[in-house]
C-alpha cells in the first residue's frame, strides 16, 4: 500500500496528510488533502509501509489472519458481537485485534483474552495468566546460610568462607 493508493485527509488548518484511522484525526473535522498538502504524518507512513496496523473489513476477516486458535474465533465473537466500531486493525506486533470507533480503540481480542471494554477481560479457555510476553516466573533454589559467616552456602552444602 502507498499514499497514492490510499486517500489522505488532514484538519483545516493541519499542515500533514493522514490516513482516515490516524489517531491524529479523531474528533476533528477533516478534509480530502491535495498531493501537495504537506508531508505525510509519521505513523501514517508506516502504516502505508506495511510497519503500522492492518485493517479489515469485518472481525470475521481479520481472525484467519491474527492466528487465535479457531476454536476462539466462536467466542471471540460472541464477546465482542455487541460492541458498536467503525474499524476492525491487527497491530503489527500482531498481539491484538481492536475495534475502533473515530479512530481508537474501544475492544480489543488477544490469542487467549477478550477485552469487549477497558474495564473487562474475559478470559478464554486456553487462558494463562501472566502470558504478557515475559519468562515464567522460576523458583530459585539457594543453599542455606552459614552460621560463622552469615553467607549463603552453595546447595551442596559448603560454605566457601570455611574452606579457607
Amino acid at each position: 500500500m502507498s499514499a497514492s493508493d490510499v486517500p489522505l485527509f488532514r484538519t483545516g488548518t493541519g499542515g500533514r496528510r493522514h490516513i482516515r484511522g490516524c489517531s491524529h484525526l479523531v474528533g476533528k473535522p477533516v478534509i480530502q488533502a491535495a498531493d501537495t498538502d504537506g508531508e505525510i504524518c509519521t505513523l501514517c507512513e508506516r502504516e502505508l509501509r506495511g510497519e503500522g496496523r492492518r485493517y479489515f473489513a469485518s472481525l470475521a476477516e481479520a481472525l484467519p489472519e491474527f492466528g487465535a486458535a479457531r476454536s476462539n474465533w466462536p467466542l471471540i465473537e460472541s464477546h465482542l458481537s455487541g460492541v458498536e466500531h467503525d474499524q476492525v486493525w491487527i497491530v503489527h506486533s500482531g498481539s491484538y485485534i481492536a475495534l475502533g470507533r473515530g479512530g481508537r480503540a474501544v475492544a480489543w481480542a488477544g490469542k487467549t483474552y477478550v477485552n469487549p471494554s477497558a474495564e473487562t477481560l474475559i478470559e478464554l479457555p486456553d487462558y494463562r495468566p501472566g502470558g504478557g510476553g515475559g519468562t515464567a516466573g522460576v523458583e530459585v533454589v539457594r543453599g542455606d546460610i552459614c552460621e560463622k559467616h552469615n553467607m549463603e552456602k552453595s546447595r551442596n552444602g559448603t560454605c566457601g568462607m570455611c574452606d579457607f
